[in-house]
């Protein structure tokens, strides 16, 4: 069983990404306060996000309107 993770980014608008694998949630920290849970994501896409060069750019293109998601105050 994979296990989750967590990675900081570097991003002027995120922090971290983190995975629960059993889940399938991605969570995106941001900067400003608070974060969005998306899911049903597959591993290989989290881990693509937390690699990005661009992470807010990835997030509107991939993952908006693709996943459900839930914002967390």
């Amino acid at each position: 069983m994979a296990e989750a993770w967590t990675k900081s980014v570097y991003s002027s608008r995120a922090s971290e990404v983190s995975y629960d694998p059993d889940s399938q949630e991605m969570t995106v920290v941001w900067k400003k306060g608070g974060a969005t849970v998306y899911s049903g994501v597959p591993e290989d896409r989290a881990i693509a996000l937390s690699k990005s060069a661009s992470v807010g750019n990835l997030i509107n293109s991939d993952f908006t309107g693709v996943y459900p998601l839930r914002n967390i105050r």
